[in-house]
This record gives structure tokens, C-alpha cells and sequence, in this order.
């Protein structure tokens, strides 16, 4: 019989040819592999890491009976990156709210202060964030004064009653951030505090739980 008519020549040459494909593709599968790894390494390398940033922001929150009702909040923060997937972030934010009439004035303020762990769920150049901590909230409340007259004419006025609180809480916040630059960024923020009854001095509203929500938007430097 002639060479190429050998069942067991034939099944060799099957056989190393076949090893001959799986080891190029294994080649080539394994070249472009490490090529890609090695260009996402690149593009991680390349993203600029700052330590420090600072920020301001507006948002719109609704806030229990206790906070005043809906209105602005204003914030403040300052965050350090432990690495590019993990900040800690500090904020002070305020909400303020005055209604009534000269007659029945009533005005109600918050200092708020957050201590947030903010964190990347996946990749360091992922643009969404979520954080989360704990809070302390300073809350003001004036209200009560009204006057009456009688059939003589007489004015009696009721005083103004005055009501300063101090309670802890927890907070929850969801960001994502768009570069304007290597040291800007703008942020659209969402956030949730939730606080507890006070412990330190009164409230007009004893034993009520106090809290908001809020959407908005952040400016944010970055060193």
C-alpha cells in the first residue's frame, strides 16, 4: 500500500495536525488575551488619582413635619481616596424653612453632619457611587406667637416658643459623577437620612422620628 493509504500514517498525520491548530489558536487566543489585560492596565495606569476633593451642592428635600417640610438643602463636603475604589467623605448640609403670617411666624432650621463611606461597586473608573454612614442633626424651631385683641382693645401678645434638638442618624447616598476635567467633576446625588427621637434638648413634635430625601447636584474640585 502506498503512505497515504496506511490507516495508521493517515491517523498520525490527522492527529499532529490537529495539535498543530489547537496550539496556534492557543497562541493566538493567549497573545491577544495578554494584549488586552495589558491595555486595560494601561488605561487604569492612565486615569489621574487625587487624594483630595472638596465640593458644594443643591439639592431639593422632602423632609418629615419635624425638618419643616419640603424645601432647599445645602451641602458642603470634603473626601479623602484611601484608594480609587474608596473615599471618606465629610458634609455639613443645612435646610431652612420659614412660613406664617406677621401674626404666626414660624421658622425651622437643620445642621446636618455626615460621615459617609463612599465606594466604587466594580472598577476605578466607574462614574456611580454609593455611600453610606452616619449622622447628627442640629434642629431649630420657633413658632407659637400670635396676638389677640379683646372687646377693650387690649393686645395680648403669646410669647414665641423656642425648641433646639440634637439627634443621631444614618444616611444612605447614591452618586454619579461626570468629569468636566482632570479637577472637576459635576455630580447628580441622591441621598436618604433617617434620625432617631432626640436625645439633648425639646422638641416641639416629642417622640417623632425625623428625616428626608433629597435629589440634586454637586460641583466638586479635585487635588
Amino acid at each position: 500500500m502506498g503512505f497515504f493509504h496506511n490507516n495508521h500514517c493517515r491517523n498520525v498525520i490527522c492527529a499532529l495536525s490537529m495539535v498543530l491548530l489547537v496550539s496556534t489558536v492557543a497562541f493566538f487566543s493567549l497573545t491577544g488575551g495578554a494584549f488586552a489585560q495589558e491595555k486595560l492596565v494601561s488605561d487604569k495606569e492612565s486615569l489621574p488619582f487625587f487624594r483630595h476633593h472638596a465640593g458644594i451642592g443643591l439639592s431639593f428635600a422632602g423632609g418629615t413635619p419635624t425638618l419643616g417640610g419640603n424645601g432647599a438643602m445645602f451641602s458642603a463636603l470634603y473626601a479623602y481616596s484611601i484608594s480609587p475604589m474608596l473615599d471618606i467623605e465629610t458634609s455639613l448640609n443645612y435646610m431652612g424653612r420659614t412660613n406664617g403670617g406677621e401674626q404666626d411666624m414660624r421658622f425651622s432650621n437643620a445642621w446636618i453632619g455626615d460621615a459617609t463611606l463612599m465606594f466604587r461597586l466594580f472598577d476605578a473608573s466607574d462614574r456611580f457611587r454609593i455611600g453610606a454612614g452616619a449622622s447628627f442633626m442640629q434642629h431649630s424651631f420657633a413658632g407659637g406667637s400670635s396676638s389677640s385683641t379683646d372687646q377693650n382693645g387690649v393686645v395680648t401678645r403669646t410669647p414665641m416658643q423656642i425648641y433646639d434638638s440634637g439627634s443621631l442618624g444614618v444616611h444612605l447616598k447614591f452618586e454619579y459623577l461626570i468629569p468636566l476635567s482632570q479637577k472637576l467633576d459635576i455630580g447628580f446625588r441622591g441621598q436618604i437620612h433617617a434620625f432617631s427621637t432626640p436625645f439633648s434638648g425639646t422638641t416641639y413634635m416629642p417622640g417623632s422620628l425625623g428625616g428626608s430625601a433629597g435629589i440634586g447636584f454637586i460641583v466638586r474640585g479635585n487635588w
